[in-house]
């Protein structure tokens, strides 16, 4: 049997970013993962980031991409989100930020 799995693929910019307070315990979004462990990056607002979800974005869950560009740079990796709180057609919030979603053919 031969299966396909479609990706969605898209370009997320995040447009806001929600203010922290101390001891918040949602981690900051992630740039890179390695499999030593994943250096915590603060991602400034207008940041982009092009590739394919691995699953589909859901309320509760974190955004997981597979990163082939971010700031209009040539960079393969993986890209992860704090938890997602709300998932509208054309905008992800998640507990941190908020990220325009377009969809890419």
């Amino acid at each position: 049997m031969n299966m396909l799995l479609e990706l969605s693929h898209v370009r997320l910019t995040k447009l806001r970013e929600f203010p922290r307070e101390s001891g918040d315990k949602h981690g900051k979004a992630l740039t890179d993962v390695t499999s030593e462990g994943s250096p915590h990056h603060h991602l400034d607002t207008g940041y982009v980031v092009h590739g394919w979800f691995l699953q589909e974005p859901r309320v509760g869950s974190c955004m997981v991409l597979l990163r082939y560009r971010r700031n209009e740079v040539g960079k393969l990796g993986l890209f992860t989100s704090s938890p997602v709180a709300a998932v509208g057609e054309t905008v992800i919030q998640t507990v941190n930020s908020v990220y325009l979603v377009e969809h890419l053919s």
